[in-house]
């Protein structure tokens, strides 16, 4: 079953979890969502959620720019 994205949240089975870890655990990092919901016969048997030292900050446009010389 596939993941379902809803409210800042992930949820998925935990066959799914275990397969795409790194996925998750890159999303999160990357502060697009706040938690996995992990969920066994459709009942939840466990949150995963990113320590808040590790979630990236919000840049700004164009802060942040190459210039090629």
């Amino acid at each position: 079953m596939p993941p379902t994205y809803k409210d800042d949240l992930i949820f998925t089975t935990v066959h799914d979890f275990k397969t795409n870890l790194s996925k998750y655990m890159r999303l999160l990092e990357e502060g697009e969502y706040k938690g996995v919901i992990v969920k066994r016969r459709n009942e939840i048997v466990g949150y995963y959620a990113p320590h808040p030292d590790r979630v990236a900050k919000v840049r700004r446009a164009g802060v942040f720019t190459r210039s090629v010389t």
